[in-house]
């Protein structure tokens, strides 16, 4: 649920850019670019949003609508170094190359890219993603201001099945984990920070 603001903001705007006109151009504009992986042009707003936070990248790439490529697009995105990361490639650079931090630092966020690029090309060489040549027509609308209630409809309907996945399978596997990492006790009264530690494996051992 922390992330439902962030979800409703995400959807409101990429509703208002494939209303308007815009998320079509960019799809006709990146389209030959990507075709290079194996992917059409509306995968690079997912990615390119995967630097910012993986997760609402993940969920943007539910508005493709081919399934091989919605679901390639998935698994490419966690390579794009989000900046949740930021902080651990800072202390690793900071720590074991102090005169060169600049360069390694483009060079983690360079590599992530190489490595979503070749595992693309790699997957769509499988059976899994193998899949004809698409010779898809992008339409091109003309810009126009979205309709309010267009824009409402979007997000309602994307935002509900958000929710009713968090209810369904994060729900049912936080139940199973509590169930069986938690003692059976009825009596026993935990606090949330103990609950916490029973399910969480040891970090030391002395």
């Amino acid at each position: 649920m922390a992330f439902l603001p962030n979800i409703i903001i995400l959807f409101f705007f990429i509703s208002l850019m494939e209303d308007s006109g815009y998320m079509a151009r960019e799809a006709y504009i990146m389209d030959r670019i990507m075709h290079h992986v194996g992917l059409h042009g509306r995968s690079f707003v997912p990615m390119l949003m995967g630097f910012g936070c993986n997760v609402p990248a993940i969920m943007a790439a539910k508005e493709i609508q081919n399934p091989k490529d919605r679901v390639l697009t998935m698994l490419m995105v966690p390579f794009m170094s989000c900046s949740a990361r930021l902080p651990v490639y800072m202390l690793f650079v900071d720590t074991f190359f102090k005169h060169h931090k600049a360069l390694v630092m483009i060079s983690l966020y360079a590599i992530g890219i190489c490595l979503s690029v070749l595992f693309a090309i790699i997957m769509k060489r499988t059976q899994w993603f193998r899949q004809d040549n698409d010779d898809t027509v992008n339409e091109l609308p003309e810009f126009h201001m979205p309709r309010f209630h267009n824009t409402l409809a979007h997000i309602w309907e994307r935002v509900a099945d958000y929710l009713q996945k968090i209810c369904t399978v994060i729900g049912r596997c936080r139940f199973a984990c509590s169930r069986v990492c938690l003692p059976r006790k009825p009596s026993s009264l935990l606090s949330l920070s103990s609950m916490v530690a029973i399910c969480l494996p040891p970090v030391s051992h002395r």
